[in-house]
Formats: C-alpha cells, sequence, structure tokens
C-alpha cells in the first residue's frame, strides 16, 4: 500500500493564488455602493417628488408646511442620518486604508475608493457600546462630528470585530472590544511596512517583491538554496514564549497554516530593513500549534494539534542541524539497502523520520500517516503488511499509535507484528482493514475459484 505521509516538503516559488476569495473583510456584499447621507425610502422620495410640485399642485396636506414640519409631521421617518463618528485608519488584514462610519442605528464600512465593504444594523444596546468605545479614544477634531485616524482604530474596519462584540454582556463584550482593538493592529507584516525596499539582501538571505504572484514578497534563503514566497498580509511573526524562537506564519484567507519557517537573527535584520521598520512586532506562538523537537537530529517541527497526522512543517535553523539529518538518511541507506536504493529516497526517509511519520525497526521501515500504518521488511517481502483505518478516527488513531511507539508498549521486534498491532486496534476500539498485498489477494481469488468449482 502506498501511505501518503502528507509531509509538507517546500517547493521553491509554489505559490496558489486564490482569486475566487471573499473580500477583504471576509464578507461578500451584493450591493457595492458607497455610503450616501442622502439616501430616501421610496415613501421620502415619493415626499420629496410632491413637495417639488409648483405650488398649485402641493397637495392640500402639505400646504403651508415647512421642510422640518413635513420631517416632524411624521411623514418623514429620519431621511438624512446623523453620523456620529468617522474613523479612517489601515484595516488590520489588509493593510488598506477604509472609511467606516458610525450612525444612531447602523455601521457603515467603505473601502478608500467608496465602495461599500459591509453594514450592520445596529439596536439601541449595541448603539450604546459603540458610544462607550469611542469614549476611550479622542478624536482628531470634532467640529462638525468626531473623526478618528488613530493606528489602533483600524480593527474597527473588521465586520466580524463587532460581531464578536455584540455576542456577549454589554460589560464583557466592551472589555473583549478594547483589548482586542489594542492588540490584533499591526502585526501582519503587510501592515508593519513602511515604504518597503524593492530588494535587500546580507549573507544569509535576499528578500525582494515577488515578480511572479503580484502582491507576495520572497525569501530566498543561499545557505539551503530554498525560497519561501508569501502573501505578507497573511503572514506574521510569532514567538515562542518558552524558548524565545521566532517564526514565519503564513495562512490562508481563512487563518489556515500554509508554511512556516524559523526566524534567526539575520533574517530578522534583513526584514527590518526591506519593510523599513526599526523593530518588527511579534505576536505569542497561537495555541493551536504544537512544536516538537526531534531528539536525533534537534530539528523543531511544527504541528497542527488535533490534526498531527496530517503533516508538519520541519523548521531547520542551524547548519548543524542539516548536517545531523544527512547523517539520518545516510543511516536509511546503510541499514536498508533493498527498501532504500537511492540518496534522495534516504533523504526523503530522514525527512519523515524528523517529521514523526517513520519509524526505523530492526528488519525494516514502518510508515504512519493519518490515513493507515505500513510495515517494509527489508529481507523478506512477504513479512510486510498493511492497514487502512476509518476516515472518520484518522486523527485518533494516529495519535494511539504514536503514543503506544512512545511509550513502550508496543517496542523491538513487536512493532513488525501485524498480529500485535491488530490486537492493540481491537483492545482501543480503533477501525482499521488490512490492505491485502498481490499474493494474498490472488490467494482469496483462487480459494473463492475453488469453492465455486466444489458447488
Amino acid at each position: 500500500m502506498q501511505v501518503n505521509n502528507s509531509v509538507n516538503f517546500r517547493q521553491p516559488t509554489s505559490y496558489q493564488n486564490n482569486t475566487n476569495v471573499k473580500n477583504s473583510t471576509g464578507y461578500t456584499s451584493k450591493e457595492e455602493r458607497g455610503f450616501m447621507l442622502n439616501e430616501m425610502t421610496e415613501q421620502q422620495n415619493d415626499i420629496a417628488k410632491e413637495v417639488s410640485r409648483q405650488p398649485g399642485e402641493v397637495p392640500e396636506e402639505f400646504a403651508g408646511m415647512s421642510f422640518m414640519d413635513l420631517i416632524n409631521s411624521g411623514r418623514c421617518n429620519n431621511p438624512i442620518p446623523t453620523v456620529n463618528q468617522i474613523v479612517s485608519a489601515k484595516n488590520p488584514e489588509d493593510g488598506q486604508i477604509y472609511i467606516t462610519y458610525f450612525t444612531d442605528d447602523r455601521i457603515t464600512c467603505n473601502r478608500g475608493d467608496g465602495q461599500r465593504a459591509w453594514e450592520l444594523n445596529l439596536s439601541l444596546e449595541q448603539a450604546d457600546e459603540v458610544r462607550k468605545f469611542f469614549e476611550g479614544y479622542e478624536p482628531d477634531r470634532s467640529e462638525v462630528r468626531e473623526y478618528y485616524s488613530d493606528e489602533k482604530l483600524g480593527i474597527v474596519s473588521l465586520k466580524n470585530f463587532w460581531l464578536d462584540m455584540f455576542e456577549g454582556t454589554s460589560k464583557d463584550a466592551y472589555e473583549r472590544m478594547k483589548g482586542i482593538a489594542r492588540a490584533v493592529p499591526g502585526i501582519s507584516l503587510q501592515v508593519q511596512a513602511n515604504a518597503i525596499n524593492r530588494k535587500v539582501e546580507n549573507e544569509n538571505y535576499v528578500i525582494e517583491v515577488s515578480n511572479e504572484i503580484a502582491g507576495c514578497w520572497r525569501i530566498y534563503d543561499k545557505k539551503d538554496n530554498d525560497y519561501y514566497t508569501f502573501d505578507p498580509k497573511n503572514t506574521e511573526i510569532q514567538r515562542n514564549t518558552q524558548t524565545g524562537k521566532m517564526y514565519l506564519i503564513t495562512s490562508d484567507d481563512r487563518g489556515g497554516l500554509m508554511d512556516a519557517m524559523p526566524v534567526s537573527n539575520s533574517l530578522y535584520s534583513a526584514l527590518s530593513e526591506f519593510m523599513n521598520v526599526e523593530e518588527l512586532r511579534t505576536s505569542a506562538l497561537s495555541e493551536q500549534y504544537t512544536i516538537v523537537t526531534n531528539e536525533i537530529t534537534g530539528i523543531e517541527c511544527l504541528r497542527l494539534k488535533g490534526a498531527e497526522g496530517n503533516g508538519s512543517w520541519m523548521l531547520i535553523s542551524e547548519e548543524e542541524q542539516q548536517e545531523k539529518l544527512q547523517e539520518l538518511a545516510d543511516v536509511y541507506r546503510r541499514d536498508y539497502p533493498h527498501l532504500v536504493q537511492s540518496d534522495e529516497l534516504a533523504m526523503g526517509m530522514a525527512i519523515a523520520e524528523v517529521n514523526g511519520f517513520a519509524v526505523r525497526t530492526e528488519n525494516g521501515i514502518m510508515m504512519i500517516s493519518n490515513t493507515g500504518m505500513q510495515y517494509m521488511d527489508d529481507a523478506d517481502v512477504s513479512k510486510s503488511w498493511a492497514v487502512q483505518y476509518s476516515t472518520s478516527a484518522s486523527n485518533n488513531t494516529f495519535g494511539e499509535i504514536i503514543q503506544a511507539i512512545k511509550s513502550g508498549s508496543i517496542c523491538g521486534l513487536n512493532l513488525e507484528k501485524y498480529s500485535i498491532w491488530e490486537t492493540f486496534w481491537d483492545e482501543n476500539n480503533l477501525a482499521f482493514e488490512k490492505i491485502l498485498t498481490d499474493e494474498e489477494l490472488l490467494k482469496v481469488v483462487q480459494e473463492k475459484k475453488g469453492a465455486y468449482i466444489c458447488q
């Protein structure tokens, strides 16, 4: 059975530019028009037409009424919304300027070109929460209405920010909103960057604007001869608070992990120069990630919690680690000559082991993934076997198998025996199905054929 171990090997300049995405705020809108203070309802428009007639044509019910009399009569229901606050600031997700208007009953967010990004209608309680929020900020000017351009207020252009805030109680929502407003802006590299340099180079890295994918940056690692191409609006530097190590983390538009690489002092310096900033802002390593260090090579691997069997990002930060990885590849080439017959395959197996998907045994190699596991005997092919397990329980099964190996409950020659693992799966209620070899499949066919002839 060919098992896909889902190990993520970054390919030079590989990147998928998904053009079929939602707008930069995370929401699509069928109605893309600018915010207009003079928008009127159909009824209000009809009234305006009536008033614009010649004096002799005005209906008796409007005769002698001024415009304010008409407004106060109740025939027009607040045709001109009063804008309380206007915020012009960078959106923390895409780094673009958005203008957000706050009235008594709604929030309207426009892009810099005047096109509407999103709109929210407010209840009285929600409007009061918005008012409380702005009490913590000093407007740039307030002659006519409050106007703000504080960088920290870029968060107000995110629809999800307000939706999350309105889910809680008044007090809790306000405190959460105040905390997010000060913590989120300025984390992505695009938001932090000033006028970027076209190209920056030092002894270890070359950083430049990608000439292949619009809006992306590219890092060339001279020592590894590898490229890291990424979208700066979805990329940030996260720091492991326990070790102090930093990592460049790139996500997709939905927040899914796309790539990761360690940030050395040399890379940090080059990025700072490229972005024209004195200091790069970092955030704590996301709780959804876990970092495991391989004992043999010292190489760190970043994984998604709860989905460890789906893939792993290998983070080589030192030349010594690369040398130990090569030594591990040499072990595969030497100890399993029938299974590993090329240097390229040997390195692939070494990488798989570092990422946690390959286990060396006395007589062969075991491959483990989120979909199945396979034992390959180096000397006797007939002793090889493979299984696949239930898709719904794959991540749990992967974790159970790894734990059994790490704890030593299954070790030594028992790792190679199918009967031992079969008992383990049954005892732990782990669904599995054995994949038959060609010889086993032929035997089954022959047995069924013989049974048919006897009938």
